[in-house]
């Protein structure tokens, strides 16, 4: 599921995402994958927009993806750039747990000069909320072919 988040990421997190491009998909010789992703986003702590790129690697035998922020990418020939509406950033996504109890693992990286607690409290917030993330809602009701629904705490 992450992989299909990972390339499709306007699908998978339209909350976030308006647009997306993903490319240059190809395997390494560990099995993993790589390709690259340019999206325009919103930003973390402001209702501005811009452009984020990212390196994208898949490793399926860890079963977690690492997205990598990046400045500038090349894509058909043309250098792209990142806007700078907020700090680069790095997540990864990883799987754990067991069969039965499993766990969405994930963490983040954002790359500012000192640490900035106005980048930490959405997250903070969504884990206070105790909620699936909203990919996994998107990823669930469509391959389950189920609404889900909230309840009220």
């Amino acid at each position: 599921m992450e992989q299909q988040k990972a390339w499709d990421p306007a699908t998978f997190i339209p909350y976030v995402v308006s647009e997306g491009k993903s490319w240059g998909r190809h395997r390494l010789r560990d099995g993993s994958e790589r390709f690259f992703r340019s999206s325009e986003q919103l930003g973390w702590i402001t209702e501005e927009r811009g452009t984020v790129l990212e390196e994208v690697l898949v490793d399926h035998a860890g079963q977690r993806i690492l997205f990598l922020g990046r400045e500038s990418l090349k894509r058909d020939g043309e250098r792209l750039r990142a806007s700078n509406f907020q700090p680069l950033f790095h997540v990864e996504h990883a799987v754990g747990g067991s069969r039965n109890n499993p766990l969405n693992m994930w963490r983040i990286v954002i790359l500012t000069p000192e640490r900035d607690e106005r980048y930490t409290e959405p997250f903070k917030e969504m884990t206070r909320q105790g909620l699936l993330p909203g990919f996994l809602e998107i990823y669930i009701e469509r391959r389950f072919h189920c609404d889900l629904k909230r309840r009220e705490a």
